[in-house]
């Protein structure tokens, strides 16, 4: 069974070429830089790859990509880590939020987003929460039917002793296996 991907700051095709190669299929790559696009049509001429800002409406049209099995991106880590002086959501080049409100419209059936061990500092936690209730109001929130103290810890979290809710399974993270915290 293939998988469709739909790739926001696709970059020169790292984190897409290990999705390529895990067996999804590139429906769209975006990403803001000439270079970075040459190369992924170099070395990807099949893929369909969309130069420009990922959130400019002219550059693509998230509504196409409806339903697609997941929504991928490396969005930019500047916003987090020292830096780029972790100015957070006043940085304008902060696109975390951005891409979890694109579920509302594009409805994956998952979202992965790289980013940096940063965003998992106590100065953030706000921010955190923040992008967690996007993702509540935007589809089905993914810590539905756990406990409050459990949802939290689905939260990006590297303090010592805080560990994800475990599943059915035994998992650690998120299963899809029991739709439980793993």
């Amino acid at each position: 069974m293939t998988y469709r991907v739909v790739e926001v700051c696709a970059a020169a095709g790292g984190q897409p070429l290990g999705l390529e190669l895990a067996g999804f299929e590139h429906e769209l790559c975006v990403e803001l830089d000439p270079t970075a696009c040459a190369t992924l049509r170099l070395n990807r001429p099949h893929w369909k790859v969309a130069q420009g800002d990922v959130a400019n409406p002219e550059v693509w049209n998230p509504a196409e990509y409806a339903g697609v099995d997941l929504q991928a991106g490396g969005v930019p880590c500047p916003p987090f880590t020292v830096a780029g002086k972790q100015l957070g959501a006043t940085d304008e080049r902060d696109l975390f939020a951005w891409a979890i409100e694109l579920c509302a419209t594009m409805r994956p059936r998952a979202l992965l987003l790289e980013n940096v061990r940063g965003l998992s500092l106590p100065r953030f936690a706000a921010y955190r929460q923040h992008v967690l209730g996007l993702h509540r109001r935007g589809r089905p929130s993914p810590a539905r039917g756990l406990r409050p103290a459990e949802q939290d810890q689905l939260t990006p979290c590297s303090r010592r002793g805080r560990r994800a809710p475990r599943c059915r399974n035994g998992r650690v993270g998120w299963c899809v296996t029991c739709r439980r915290g793993r």
